[in-house]
């Protein structure tokens, strides 16, 4: 993306106004890049940050837990939230009750 384009006609031959833009459009695209990043991790629970897993708890109705405020702990609670299905099996249970056992 290019802030030159952005900028009116009367700056166009400005030195001044060139070099601040092409300054401003290198710090933009780091910005940029990052937020896309942050955007893109934050898709996927295993990789979001406590502001992705904050998404989530609101969309899925959780509230966050005063005495597990960790993260892998809130992950744990957005995905067992996720996969919880009708016929339920003593296998799947162990194996959840375990992964959240681990995230304490």
């Amino acid at each position: 993306m290019k802030l030159t384009d952005y900028v009116p006609k009367l700056y166009e031959n400005n030195i001044e106004m060139k070099n601040l833009t092409q300054s401003e459009e290198d710090e933009f695209e780091i910005y940029l890049k990052f937020d896309i990043d942050e955007a893109f991790l934050n898709q996927f629970i295993k990789s979001a940050d406590k502001n992705g897993i904050k998404q989530y708890e609101e969309i899925l109705d959780l509230k966050p837990d005063a005495n597990f405020d960790n993260l892998d702990y809130r992950r744990a609670r957005v995905v067992t939230k996720l996969i919880t299905r009708a016929p339920l099996s003593v296998r799947w249970l162990e194996q959840s009750l375990t992964s959240l056992v681990r995230c304490k």
